[in-house]
């Protein structure tokens, strides 16, 4: 998990899982035992256990925020989409555009943040922006998209050391 990722402490975590009934009391107790033994969070715990996945953890942690979830797995944003956004902005701010609708464009993040809207409002005139929480782990694999293939790194390399070796 990333330095960026919502971090929620293992008691507010059991309190979301416990308000939402993904778990029961006994699995958040034992969850939490087993967490503090190991040193992960309750979420990651009660996933290793089998009693949740990531994508399940990502629709409580989402409703615990009042957001809707973006799961990018299921629906993963096509290349196009994705380069939308411009890789340094999308990484900064951590955001992916998940879904286009004629008057609105869901961004997933998971940094989401109260002015996301106002930062990407200019690239999507018009249109109503939402915002939607996603998985950390989903968020990296579709940053995968603005990786250069090796050939194009390679002609980079070699047009620039054109430039740099002497004549």
């Amino acid at each position: 998990m990333t330095k960026e990722q919502i971090k929620i402490d293992n008691a507010n975590l059991k309190k979301i899982l416990l308000a939402g009934d993904y778990a029961s009391q006994e699995e958040a107790d034992q969850a939490e035992v087993m967490a503090n033994k190991k040193n992960i969070s309750i979420g990651d715990q009660l996933i290793s256990d089998g009693f949740l996945n990531k994508d399940i953890m990502g629709q409580a942690i989402a409703e615990s925020k009042g957001l809707p979830y973006a799961d990018l797995d299921a629906k993963h944003p096509s290349d196009e989409q994705v380069k939308r956004i411009p890789e340094d902005i999308a990484k900064k701010l951590r955001v992916v555009l998940f879904e286009v609708a004629e008057k609105a464009v869901t961004i997933a993040s998971d940094k989401p943040t109260k002015d996301l809207v106002n930062r990407l409002q200019s690239m999507f005139p018009g249109q109503k922006i939402v915002i939607a929480y996603a998985d950390t782990r989903d968020m990296e694999s579709v940053f995968v998209h603005y990786r250069k293939s090796l050939e194009t790194e390679f002609v980079k390399v070699i047009k620039e050391s054109d430039h740099v070796a002497p004549d």
